[in-house]
């Protein structure tokens, strides 16, 4: 009899080896249907992911709006230029070095520039020295190079050479690579940031680069659109011009969107309305395969371009203010005949024609000038006139005494504050009684003076009287409601200038005090007075008009690309008013327009423009500048009966205010339409 087997606690019910089995066979399963999954039911799909490893979205640019004059006739509009690119799906890096040495010597050849900011150069001697004025590019090269703040040109150059190993190339070959690569590497070349090499490259260099594509690394050829400043010689102040972006502009803009090799408005117009006129980049999208190849490139958002600014001036007025302006100045050289007192040294001066009506700056000329054509290649030559500056638009940011020009807002003053009556008569012995001993003096003896004479013969006891009545806090309100010591709202800068008086010295720490001989001062345009003469404009334009001031503009309206579509208001039509002074009375002003006519029929410029066959009315001013012969200055507005435009025009050390009389007279000439020009000129002497 069989006896029955007992299984032990240690026996397993079901063999090791069998579960073994059954787990390797379970996952072969699961992985043969993986790879039938991976490569028979989704094969494909993976095979074009394969292929397509990287998208890249980068940008592309948006042509920049124009710049036309009241007219429409264009002042700086773009054409279709054609750029190297180096972009980094198409380029190998291993050939960077012969690349860049290609076309550094396919463009020189050719007389053509790349982009170069490298604060390095090889003198003579063949020894590696920094540029000049360009302490912040070296200090970067420096640091990116971790040297010493005492590092050579020499100790930048060799660490640059060996990190991009140039060690094979010549000093001067290897400074061009060394360049170029340093800028890539500043700017982000990568993928998402192509790199522009050169811009407005020529057709033969074009032409030789697709030729030998291989050579040149098969480098980008791009059209895109460039700055043509068509008349760089018209207004080149108030139009300004576009330039790279500098790192301290790029650290400031790079979250609105700017990119480090992005071009901006440096000054002017250009810099003024930058966000009108830059458009809006559009997007690409680059797919490329493991291997780098470029598998398609598709647009995903159309770039749009930037809009067109119309301005107020008027492109025939502006060039004849600028030759008026021009002649006038070398005319004042001419009569002085050596004698600095009587403009000798006149180094430069501004004119500015303004209409009453709303504001709108007709012309705006700033002597010296430059060309906007050539300004790149001028600018080393520009920034280092000390003496002419040409640089510095003085409509706008030249601050002067005005002299006798600011005899109309003191009597303006005096009349609605009722200090002095219409009528009433100041007696003018040439010597100011009230303060004697000490003697402030007239350059006449006026007898007894009216607000109308005494604004004709410019009769300085007058308005010492008047200042002295009115008080200084008394006469700045007017002044300032008058725009005198404050900004006009123009769109391109401008200096505020200094309405003198306790607030101002106050302001800046003096410890002078203020006294009643400092306001009679101020009255007649002296003292601390400083003042621009678009803010002299706008004044004069105010007082003109009867009262309304409004904001001086360079720019009419702004439309679309295409120039269809009014994007903005057109300020002409409904200009902006800052200042409401018609609370004053009518007959005021009246008053003072009378005064300034006879200051045109019988004053110092009557000469040159008594008879002129329109009705002009106007002040002289001669400022003393503390630097030289004193500063002429003539605003003049015109019809007298039906006020359409000012004329302002200074001359910087022109001796006296009647020196600009000839310039004016062009410049009233150019904009109706006249002849009047006989060579008559202005010799008397009241001021």
């Amino acid at each position: 009899m069989k006896t029955k087997r007992i299984r032990t606690r240690q026996e397993p019910l079901f063999p090791r080896w069998i579960a073994m089995v059954l787990i390797v066979a379970l996952c072969m399963g699961a992985w043969v249907a993986k790879l039938y999954d991976l490569q028979i039911v989704r094969g494909e799909d993976f095979i074009k992911k394969a292929e397509r490893t990287g998208v890249q979205t980068v940008d592309i640019d948006a042509a920049r709006g124009e710049i036309l004059d009241a007219d429409g006739n264009e002042l700086v509009v773009n054409t279709i230029g054609r750029n190297i690119v180096f972009n980094k799906a198409y380029m190998r890096d291993a050939d960077m070095n012969q690349v860049v040495l290609r076309l550094c010597k396919l463009l020189e050849q050719n007389g053509e520039t790349w982009k170069n900011k490298f604060p390095i150069y090889l003198d003579e001697q063949g020894e590696y020295q920094f540029y000049e004025n360009r302490t912040a590019d070296i200090k970067s090269i420096i640091s990116f190079c971790r040297l010493q703040s005492y590092a050579t040109a020499q100790n930048c150059v060799d660490a640059l050479i060996k990190k991009y190993e140039c060690e094979q190339y010549s000093p001067a070959d290897a400074l061009k690579i060394v360049s170029v690569r340093n800028q890539m590497r500043a700017e982000d070349y990568s993928f998402k940031y192509p790199y522009t090499f050169a811009t407005g490259v020529s057709d033969d260099t074009v032409a030789v680069i697709t030729e030998n594509r291989a050579a040149f690394g098969y480098v980008s050829i791009t059209n895109t659109t460039e700055r043509a400043y068509l008349q760089g010689d018209l207004a080149p102040h108030v139009v300004g011009r576009v330039g790279a972006i500098s790192a301290t502009q790029y650290a400031a803009l790079k979250d609105s969107g700017y990119k480090l090799n992005d071009v901006l408005g440096q000054f002017g117009i250009e810099a003024a309305l930058e966000s009108e006129l830059r458009g809006e980049f559009g997007k690409r999208e680059i797919t490329y395969s493991s291997g780098g190849k470029v598998t398609s490139v598709v647009d995903t958002v159309a770039p749009q371009a930037g809009n067109t600014v119309y301005l107020t001036i008027q492109s025939d007025l502006q060039r004849a203010v600028q030759q008026a302006l021009q002649k006038n100045i070398d005319d004042v050289k001419q009569k002085a005949k050596g004698r600095d007192s009587e403009g000798a040294n006149c180094t430069g001066g501004a004119a500015i024609v303004m209409d009453v009506r709303n504001g709108a700056v007709l012309a705006m000329a700033s002597a010296p000038t430059f060309n906007l054509a050539t300004y790149a290649q001028d600018l080393g030559a520009l920034s280092t006139d000390d003496v002419g500056t040409p640089l510095v638009n003085r409509a706008v940011n030249g601050t002067y005494p005005p002299g006798s020009v600011m005899k109309p807002s003191v009597a303006l003053a005096g009349l609605s504050e009722g200090v002095i009556g219409l009528n009433e008569t100041i007696s003018c012995t040439h010597i100011y009684q009230r303060f004697l001993p000490e003697k402030f003096r007239c350059l006449g003896y006026h007898g007894a003076t009216n607000v109308r004479y005494g604004l004709q013969v410019s009769c300085n006891i007058f308005f010492y009287e008047t200042g002295f009545r009115l008080g200084i806090d008394r006469m700045n309100a007017y002044c300032k409601r008058l725009g005198l010591g404050v900004k006009t709202g123009i769109e391109i800068g401008e200096a505020e200038g200094v309405l003198a008086g306790r607030a101002q010295r106050e302001a800046i720490g003096s410890t002078m005090g203020w006294f009643p001989g400092d306001t009679i001062q101020a009255a007649i345009g002296q003292s601390d007075n400083l003042f621009t003469p678009v803010q002299l404009a706008s004044y004069i334009s105010t007082i003109a008009n009867g009262g309304t001031r409004c904001q001086a503009h360079l720019v009419q309206k702004v439309t679309d690309y295409t120039r269809t579509t009014l994007v903005s208001k057109d300020y002409n039509a409904d200009p902006t008013v800052v200042e409401d002074m018609t609370d004053i009375a009518p007959v005021y002003y009246q008053a003072v327009q009378a005064g300034m006519r006879q200051a045109v029929l019988g004053g110092s410029v009557s000469s040159v423009l008594s008879r002129y066959p329109i009705a002009l009315a106007g002040k002289t001013g001669t400022a003393q500048s503390g630097d030289g012969a004193d500063h002429g200055l003539l605003a003049v507005y015109a019809p007298y009966d039906d006020p359409q435009i000012c004329v302002v025009m200074v001359l910087e050390h022109g001796g006296h205010g009647y020196s600009a009389a000839t310039g004016v007279r062009d410049i009233l000439d150019a904009y109706f339409g006249l002849n009047t020009g006989d060579g008559a000129s202005a010799e008397t002497a009241i001021e």
